[in-house]
This record gives structure tokens, sequence and C-alpha cells, in this order.
């Protein structure tokens, strides 16, 4: 079947290398299916010259077009913040989107004045999930109260002033479960929440309960209390993090998708 021409170049070939490269697919697993089904396609040769002639100077166009106009968008406007690694990557909090890329070498060890550093919560949050895990295998009633711990965290986290308040609402968190309400804390004396004794009445712990103990000690630890006093308080990477995931899955790629 013959196909329009762009120049030279087959569009149907360009188009099928195109929805492999952006898509992040494997060239040598889509040419299987093909090949399988018998359907006669383009050879790795071709993929790889769609990519270093069209393709790729398309995306890096794309790039910087989208770039300038998101800068320019964001000049009257917020700020943004960095993520450190390696690869740097400047994401806009409000927008979700990275604004730039940059690889940057021992810029944090030799930044003046000092970075303040901060943990993102979502990493915090999970490690008290898995500790609770094996908590609510024992105990039902430890089961309901997960998602309200981890949203306490987050709850602590950005609605305080400094890492020391956070980490005295966080530790309200078992007196909370015993339905007590006010604490020694004087930067955290009580709790802001509404009278929650009709719609948590069976969720509430008896004082001395020895599984609020466990809680207790998994939680509320010199360890655990030391990460909570440097959460972030605002603009959670958790949207950079999938980022990083995606990227990491496709530079593990070891068939000819990648081009030299």
């Amino acid at each position: 079947m013959s196909q329009l021409l762009l120049e030279s170049t087959p569009a149907g070939n360009l188009q099928l290398s195109a929805a492999i490269l952006f898509s992040g697919s494997s060239f040598i697993q889509t040419h299987k299916v093909l090949n399988t089904m018998r359907v006669k396609t383009i050879s790795s040769a071709t993929f790889r010259v769609h990519a270093h002639t069209y393709l790729q100077p398309t995306i890096f166009y794309k790039w910087k077009t989208d770039q300038e106009e998101l800068l320019q968008s964001l000049r009257q406007k917020g700020r943004l913040s960095r993520a450190f690694s390696e690869v740097w990557m400047l994401p806009h909090d409000d927008s979700n989107v990275i604004v730039d890329i940059q690889m940057v070498q021992k810029y944090v060890r030799e930044e003046k004045p000092a970075v303040i550093h901060y943990y993102d919560v979502w990493h915090v949050a999970k490690s008290v999930s898995r500790k609770l895990e094996d908590i609510a295998k024992q105990c039902k009633k430890v089961k309901k109260w997960q998602c309200s711990i981890r949203n306490h965290m987050y709850w602590s986290a950005t609605t305080a002033a400094s890492g020391k308040e956070t980490v005295a609402k966080w530790s309200s968190l078992i007196n909370h479960m015993h339905n007590i309400h006010t604490h020694e804390d004087h930067l955290f004396p009580k709790c802001v929440h509404p009278d929650l004794s009709e719609t948590h009445g069976n969720k509430w712990f008896q004082p001395g309960n020895a599984t609020v103990y466990k809680v207790e000690k998994a939680l509320l630890n010199k360890r655990i209390l030391k990460d909570v006093e440097k959460l972030r308080p605002q603009h959670q990477t958790s949207a950079l993090e999938a980022l990083h995931s995606v990227i990491l899955r496709l530079s593990r790629r070891t068939d000819d998708t990648a081009i030299p």
C-alpha cells in the first residue's frame, strides 16, 4: 500500500516512529509484534534516522517553546521551588509543571547561605503506614485509624509555623486516640476540631490499652519525631517523584529504543 510522502520520507513510517518514541515504547517489542502479525514495517536503522532527523529536534523545539511561554507567564506569579539531585528539576508548584531541567554538580554542598532541607510528607507517611500495617493485622480498630493518622501527619506539617509545632501537633495523636483533646504541650494545647464523640464513638481506645502503646512506640519514637520536625510545610514533591519514576523506567531500557 502506497503512502503519502513528506518530501522523500513516507509519512506512515515517520508516524510509526513518532508513536514508538513519544510513548516511550520499545522498538524491538513493537517490531516483534508487527512481525508476528505479518505486518511489513520499518527497520531499526530507519527508526534511528527518523528519531535523529525529525523527532528529537521536534521534542527540543516543543520543550523550549513551552518553557519560554511558561516562564513569561510566571514572572509576575508566585515562586518556584527546586528539587535537589544531580539533575535539578525546577517545578512550579501551583501549575504542577516542570519549568526547567539542568545538570548541577555539588551545588547543594557549596551554596551559601546554607540550604534548608525538608522531608517530603509522602515519604515519612509511607514509612508510618508500613508500621501501622503490622499493628493493624493484630487489631482491627487500628485499621480504622490508618487513614486518619496519615491525614494527621499532612495536617500537622501544613498548619504549623515551625518544626517544633509540627511535632507538638503530631504528638497529640495518642491523646486523640483516647478521646482526649487537651494537651500539655503549649505549642498545641487543644485540638481545633469540633466534638467527635457521636461520629467516632467506636474508634476511641481505653486508657492503658496495649495496642495504643504499640502505636505510640512506633509513631512517636525519637527517629520519627526527628523526621516529623523536618517535614516540608508546603508544596510537596509527590508529583516530582512520579516523574522520576517514569524517567528511571525509561532510562533502564537496554534495547535500541534509546537513541544515541
